[in-house]
């Protein structure tokens, strides 16, 4: 399995254990290896302008469901994850005119690409 295989199947939500195994093979490791590298492929696809918000979103959402449900939860997964799930809606405090994809999720997936480039191993 391909990333961007990967990555449409987690997009459609149909993205499972069967899905993951194959990925391992792919990229090596284990799951939670492939799950940072699935993770770190689509971060860089979204700043890239590769993916939009709707789908890198979803994508991120389904990963986060499969992780909790395999007892598995990468750091750097789950900071992708947050980062997408701080952009689904603006604040109280935000003015009405904020744009919480461009606020909040770009800097963090920005901050959390460049933490992983100094560090690998964060």
């Amino acid at each position: 399995m391909t990333l961007d295989d990967a990555i449409a199947r987690a997009a459609d939500r149909s993205f499972g254990a069967a899905d993951c195994a194959t990925l391992c093979d792919s990229v090596g490791g284990d799951r939670w290896h492939a799950l940072d590298v699935l993770a770190q492929e689509l971060a860089r696809r979204y700043l890239d302008g590769a993916i939009d918000f709707s789908t890198a979103d979803a994508v991120a959402n389904r990963l986060f469901a499969f992780a909790s449900a395999i007892g598995t939860m990468p750091p750097f997964m789950f900071s992708i994850f947050q980062a997408f799930d701080a952009g689904e809606c603006a604040r109280a405090t935000d003015p009405a005119d904020t744009c919480p994809e461009l606020k909040y999720t770009r800097p963090l997936i920005a901050a959390a690409l460049d933490r992983r480039r100094r560090d690998p191993d964060d």
